[in-house]
């Protein structure tokens, strides 16, 4: 059961759920019978219609996983390149492997570290940013990359609603209580950032859209 969404509700979103290709149906199957997260179905059928009507040429990715995300994005849009990170030693070499079998290593570079080391060192710009890393780290990774977002650029931050924690502490687990303090200051700090027009939504396990404003 969702916290954040009714699963009646749930059930029926997912029922109208269709994969990308047979590749990520099998790479999703897996995933979800491991207990390997990656983003939701729902998340994937929100983040189709915003790449679709944003259409971003590079796509710079703050935690690869297993890939999952990273080759969505890339099979979605032809000619989009996507730099993804990852800092787990095991998650990095499952999603090469992933990225290879999927057949695009030519639209993905895999970072392997700390991502806030390596957005440091990055030199280019992207047109989207994508957050789905340590929770604790949501400020630090948007006020690092924010020099390589294009003027007219998105953020999106995945996983922000943390099984309804950082809403409610009805939802609160002890143990959690430091993330949850931290992403809240997060989503306090990109809803009242001056530069950013910010929409929290409770698709998936809630995620965070922060579009660049247009200067006049």
């Amino acid at each position: 059961m969702s916290i954040i969404v009714n699963d009646l509700v749930e059930s029926y979103i997912n029922e109208l759920y269709n994969s990308r290709n047979d590749f990520l149906r099998k790479l999703r199957d897996d995933a979800e019978e491991e207990g390997v997260p990656i983003i939701t179905k729902d998340t994937e059928g929100f983040m189709s219609v915003l790449l679709t009507i944003h259409k971003p040429k590079k796509i710079l990715e703050i935690g690869t996983a297993i890939g999952y995300s990273g080759i969505f994005f890339a099979s979605l849009i032809p000619k989009t390149q996507v730099v993804s990170i990852e800092m787990d030693d095991n998650m990095y070499l499952r999603a090469r492997e992933n990225i290879k079998k999927s057949g695009m290593t030519d639209h993905i570079t895999d970072l392997k570290g700390d991502a806030r080391n390596i957005i440091a060192d990055l030199d280019e710009t992207f047109d989207m940013i994508f957050i789905d890393a340590a929770k604790g780290h949501y400020t630090s990774f948007f006020k690092e990359s924010l020099r390589l977002l294009k003027p007219e650029g998105v953020i999106v931050s995945d996983n922000v609603l943390y099984r309804g924690m950082t809403a409610s502490n009805a939802f609160l687990i002890k143990r959690k209580r430091t993330i949850v303090k931290r992403m809240r200051e997060y989503l306090a700090y990109i809803s009242n950032h001056p530069e950013f027009e910010t929409a929290v939504l409770s698709i998936g396990d809630g995620i965070a859209v922060s579009a660049r404003k247009v200067e006049e």
